[in-house]
C-alpha cells in the first residue's frame, strides 16, 4: 500500500482540540454521521495524541480491516479533500473583512444589490469609526469600492465619482503602507547580503514621494528611519505610536519586531543610555499580547525575555519585571519558573553566589531548560574558583547532554559541550599560563558573551 496518502495524517497532528471539532462538523455537510469518513475521522481523533506515528496501514487494520487497500486509500483521499477545504474556510474567517468582502461579492453577483450596498456601508462606517489603525483598512475600503464600481449594481450610475476615487485613493495609501513595510524588510535583507537587494530599494523609493502620507504611513516612516538610520528620537515616538496600531494583527507584530530589533542594535552601538527604554519595550509587549497568547505565555518565552532585559538593562528593571509578569507564566511550578528567572537575572549581573543559591533545588520542565542552567552553575562555580564542585558538576552535565543527545537541537548539543571545553581549559589555563585559548575552534558556543571576557 502506497504511503501518499498520510498527508491526512500529518495535517490532522497539528490539529489542536477546538480545531478537530470544527472539522468534524464541517465534514457532517459532506457525509453522514454513520459514514466510514466519519467512522475514520472518529478513530484518528481517539489517536490523536500518537497520530504522527500512525501510517495508513496501520489504522487500515486496526479498524477498517474488512475494507480493501484501495477503498482505504480511496477514503483518505476523500476525507483530504474535505479537509483542504475546511482549512482553506478557516482562514478564511479569521483573515480580517474577508467573509464581509466575499459576502459582497456574492450579493452583487446574485443581483441582490440593497443588501450589497448596505454592507458595503456598514463596512465603510466600521471602518472610518476605528480609534486604531490597520493596514488592512485602505486595503479593505478599495477593495469594496471596486466590488461594487466593477458589477452590476445600480449605485455606479449614481456614486460612480465617489466609488473611483475611493478605488484609487485608497490604492495608492495602501501602495504607500504597504510598500515601506517591503523597504524595511528590503533594508534588513540587505544588513545580511550586503547590496543584494539595492536595485529593489531603489525602485520602490521614487514612486513613494509622489503618494500623499497617512497617519499610518508616518508611523510606518518612523519604523523605517529607525532600521535604516538607527535614530534614537524615532525610536522613542515609535515606542508611543505603535500604541495607536490595532494589536493582534500583522502590522502590529511587524512593528514591535522592528522596535525591538532596533532597540538592542542601538544599545549594542552605545546610542542609548536610557536603561528603562528596552523594559517599556519588553512590558508593552506583554501588555499588547505580543508575548502572552489568552493571558498567559510559555516558560522559555518568558525566561528568553528576561535574559533579554537584564542585558539591554539592568539587574534592577529586570527584578521589576519578573514581579510584575511570573503569574503570566503558563506552568505547574511557579515557584521554579520563578528561581530560574532570578537565576538569570543574577547571572548576567554576575551574582555568581546568587546563582548558585537560587538554582540548588529547582526543578526543570524540560532537558533543555536544564541544560541551560547547568551551564549557568558550571560558570558560577568557575567564578567563585569553586573547582572541586566544578569538577564533579562538568562530569554530570556532560553525561546529561550525552544521554539526552537525541532530544536535543545539533548546535544546542554541540554549544553546551563546546562550552564545557573552554571551561575545561580555562580551568588547565590558571595552572599553565603556556596553554592558549582559540574559540574559534569551539563553534557554536554557549555563553560566548562571557567566553570572550575570559580568554
Amino acid at each position: 500500500m502506497t504511503k501518499k496518502n498520510t498527508k491526512l495524517l500529518t495535517v490532522l497532528s497539528t490539529l489542536d482540540d477546538r480545531e478537530w471539532k470544527t472539522f468534524k462538523k464541517y465534514l457532517l455537510i459532506h457525509t453522514g454521521h454513520d459514514s466510514d469518513n466519519m467512522n475514520l475521522i472518529d478513530y484518528l481523533y481517539k489517536k490523536r495524541k500518537s497520530i504522527e506515528s500512525l501510517t495508513v496501514q496501520d489504522v487500515h487494520a486496526d479498524n477498517f480491516s474488512d475494507m480493501s487497500s484501495k477503498a482505504v486509500l480511496n477514503m483518505f483521499s476523500r476525507v483530504f479533500l474535505w479537509l483542504e477545504e475546511w482549512i482553506a474556510l478557516e482562514e478564511m474567517t479569521k483573515e480580517k473583512y474577508a467573509m464581509e468582502t466575499y459576502r459582497l461579492k456574492a450579493y452583487n453577483r446574485k443581483g441582490l444589490y440593497h443588501l450589497a450596498d448596505k454592507l458595503s456601508d456598514q463596512i465603510e462606517k466600521k471602518i472610518e469609526g476605528k480609534e486604531k489603525l490597520d493596514i488592512k483598512d485602505s486595503e479593505t475600503l478599495k477593495k469594496i469600492a471596486y466590488l461594487q464600481y466593477y458589477s452590476n449594481n445600480p449605485i455606479k450610475a449614481k456614486h460612480d465619482v465617489k466609488l473611483l476615487n475611493q478605488i484609487v485613493n485608497n490604492q495608492l495609501k495602501n501602495f504607500k503602507e504597504q510598500s515601506l513595510i517591503y523597504l524595511i524588510e528590503l533594508h534588513n535583507a540587505n544588513n545580511k547580503l550586503p547590496g543584494e537587494f539595492d536595485d529593489l530599494i531603489n525602485k520602490i523609493k521614487p514612486p513613494l514621494t509622489h503618494v500623499k502620507g497617512s497617519k499610518l504611513s508616518d508611523i510606518i516612516e518612523s519604523a523605517k528611519s529607525i532600521t535604516t538610520n538607527e535614530d534614537i528620537t524615532n525610536l522613542v515616538k515609535l515606542i508611543s505610536d505603535i500604541t495607536l496600531i490595532e494589536k493582534n494583527t500583522e502590522l502590529h507584530n511587524l512593528l514591535f519586531s522592528y522596535l525591538n530589533k532596533a532597540c538592542k542594535r542601538m544599545w549594542v552601538a552605545d546610542k542609548i543610555s536610557d536603561k528603562k527604554i528596552y523594559e517599556q519595550i519588553a512590558n508593552y509587549g506583554m501588555e499588547s499580547g505580543e508575548y502572552i497568547i489568552n493571558g498567559r505565555m510559555n516558560t522559555l518565552t518568558f525566561h528568553n525575555i528576561v535574559s533579554e532585559l537584564v542585558f539591554y538593562s539592568d539587574y534592577s528593571n529586570t527584578s521589576l519585571f519578573i514581579n510584575k509578569w511570573i503569574n503570566n507564566v503558563h506552568t505547574k511550578d511557579s515557584h521554579s519558573v520563578r528561581k530560574i528567572a532570578d537565576a538569570i537575572n543574577s547571572f548576567y549581573s554576575e551574582k555568581y553566589n546568587e546563582v548558585l543559591d537560587l538554582l540548588s533545588l529547582v526543578q526543570y520542565e524540560t532537558t533543555e531548560q536544564k541544560t541551560r542552567g547547568l551551564c549557568m552553575q558550571a560558570i558560577a562555580y568557575y567564578m567563585i574558583e569553586d573547582y572541586d564542585h566544578l569538577h564533579d558538576h562538568l562530569i554530570n552535565l556532560k553525561r546529561l547532554i550525552s544521554r539526552n543527545k537525541e532530544k536535543m537541537r545539533g548546535r544546542y548539543y554541540q554549544s553546551q559541550l563546546n562550552l564545557i571545553k573552554v571551561i575545561e581549559q580555562l580551568i588547565k589555563q590558571k595552572y599553565n599560563s603556556k596553554i592558549t585559548i582559540d574559540l574559534s575552534e569551539f563553534n557554536p558556543l554557549f555563553y560566548k558573551s562571557w567566553c570572550l571576557k575570559q580568554v
